[in-house]
This record gives structure tokens, sequence and C-alpha cells, in this order.
């Protein structure tokens, strides 16, 4: 993967971190499942949704990485995939590829974030996964949410649902469930 391409996908994460946070108070996730997919149409979400303003993709966001905001400022979700060619000159295996994501792609705090590990389904698809509850702190604003780790027998996948602690306290169950929604289009 060229420095440009790391680069984008850095700038492009933390843009979307900068304004994630900036809504008020406790929302609720409801509402029948809408898809979203990514610019180059290789990975998709189903996310609850009460009309079609509920989620707003990133259109700033690398064409590789899905970026959704939802209409309260406080959800976001963010996936990154990168195809396993593409990850072979800095992530061999799995375990590789997600130590690289967390030093190259995910927002910078993520780094500094407590995580324990957590019984959330993966896709089907997924042949590898690593599911992981976190908390921290992203621009002042106490922050939980779920990071997944998967592949598939052609690409490596970061899933990131990053929300307010009161957000994420009153909608674990459905934050848990999109990460089985995620699917590979083909």
């Amino acid at each position: 993967m060229n420095s440009k391409l790391k680069k984008t996908l850095a700038i492009a994460a933390c843009a979307g971190m900068c304004v994630a946070f900036a809504g008020c108070g406790d929302v609720t996730l409801e509402g029948d499942p809408q898809t979203y997919a990514n610019p180059d149409n290789t990975v998709s979400i189903d996310l609850p949704a009460t009309s079609e303003e509920t989620w707003t993709i990133n259109e700033e966001a690398s064409s590789a990485v899905l970026d959704v905001m939802h209409s309260s400022r406080s959800v976001d979700v963010q996936i990154q995939c990168v195809t396993k060619a593409q990850a072979e000159p800095v992530a061999a295996d799995f375990e590789a590829y997600a130590d690289y994501s967390l030093r190259k792609w995910q927002p910078d705090f993520m780094k500094d974030v407590q995580v324990a590990n957590c019984d959330v389904a993966a896709p089907e698809w997924a042949k590898d996964s690593q599911i992981e509850e976190f908390k921290g702190e992203a621009d002042g604003r106490d922050v939980k949410g779920i990071r997944a780790y998967l592949a598939s027998d052609r690409c490596f996948y970061t899933v990131l649902v990053i929300a307010t602690a009161d957000t994420f306290a009153g909608n674990k169950k459905a934050i848990e469930q999109t990460i089985a929604t995620v699917k590979e289009i083909k």
C-alpha cells in the first residue's frame, strides 16, 4: 500500500472523528435496516434507520473506506477494506493486519483505549475475526464502541463503531448486531 493511500486513509478517519461527537444527549438507534456501501462497492453494512436522513456517508473518505455518521452525530461507523494483495507488503497475515490497522489507519485515540473481548457475532463469511469492545476518550468526550478485525479469502477489514458513552450504553445490542451485517461485495 503506497504512502499516499496510507495518509489519505488516516486523514479521512481523523476528519470523521473530529466532527463525530459534536452532538449532545442520548439517541436511540431504531428503524428498518438500510444498507450503506463504500464508493468502491467492496463492503456494506446494514444500519437501523427511520428515514434516508438517519445516516450520512462521508463523501470525502477514501473509496476503500465506508464512513457513515448518524444524524445525531453521536455514532460513527467506519469500515476499511484492503485486499490481501494490497496488504501483503506490510501485513502478511491476519494478526499482522490487525496490528498494522491499529498503527496506521485507526484514529490516534484508538491506540489508548481500554479493550475487552466481547461475545459479538462475526459475519458468516469471515474466515478470521477478532472483535473487541473498547472505551476511551475522543475530543474530550467519553466514547465506547466495537472494533472488529475481519478476514475473508481475499480481503482484510477493520470495522469501527464509535459512539458517545451514553449512546453506546443505550444501544449496545443494536450496535453489536451491526457487526454481523457487514457484507463483502464481490
